[in-house]
């Protein structure tokens, strides 16, 4: 199978885990194409932190961020300004996904367990800024701050990401009871142990 598209690529490769991943690193007239192994964007996060690039690891999570917010906002039909030229920045994605959570999977008691994920992991989010554009040596992230932010990321996805289906949870209204869950059932964010 072959695809240009990294949302596409990342999504099969969850979907059949024991594929080999290829990735064309170049093609010449005598030889034809040359193929490296590829990896998946958590892969290769993890492994620009183990080589201590905190600004290439902190681009590459930007960007899987981007793509992630993009796919959960849809799902849970999270209103966001509309713009024309269909582009969003991470903070544009992040603040209109919490407020949607929290709209959805509020309580009158109890705090939704996503909720408070996502008020630690809210001061990792402006790493996308220090990583994308150039700062004083004294002022980038380190390795083990973009590890940080990093697993935190992968603590929320694990809660909203079904293993069995293979999707991210989505907002559904069927008379007059809505839920919040993935595409087989078997996630449920609405369930009662899920608040804390």
């Amino acid at each position: 199978m072959l695809t240009h598209d990294q949302v596409f690529f990342d999504t099969m490769q969850r979907h059949f885990p024991q594929w080999n991943r290829y990735k064309f690193s170049s093609w010449d007239y005598t030889t034809g194409p040359r193929c490296n192994f590829s990896n998946n964007y958590n892969e290769e996060i993890e492994k620009l932190i183990i080589d201590d690039d905190p600004i290439g690891a902190g681009q590459k999570l930007g960007r899987y961020l981007e793509m992630v917010f993009g796919i959960i906002n849809e799902n849970l039909q999270t209103p966001m300004r509309y713009k024309l030229e269909n582009t969003y920045t991470l903070s544009e994605f992040y603040e209109p996904l919490v407020k949607r959570i929290k709209d959805k999977l509020k309580s009158p008691n109890k705090q939704h367990k996503i909720s408070v994920l996502f008020g630690e992991f809210e001061q990792g989010t402006i790493f996308r800024n220090y990583c994308a554009h150039w700062k004083d040596e004294s002022s980038q992230f380190t390795s083990p701050e973009i590890e940080s932010i990093f697993k935190k990321w992968l603590e929320i996805e694990a809660e909203m990401y079904c293993a069995d289906c293979k999707s991210y949870c989505h907002y559904e209204s069927i008379s007059s009871t809505e839920y919040v869950r993935c595409n087989c059932g078997n996630l449920n964010l609405k369930k009662d142990e899920k608040f804390v």
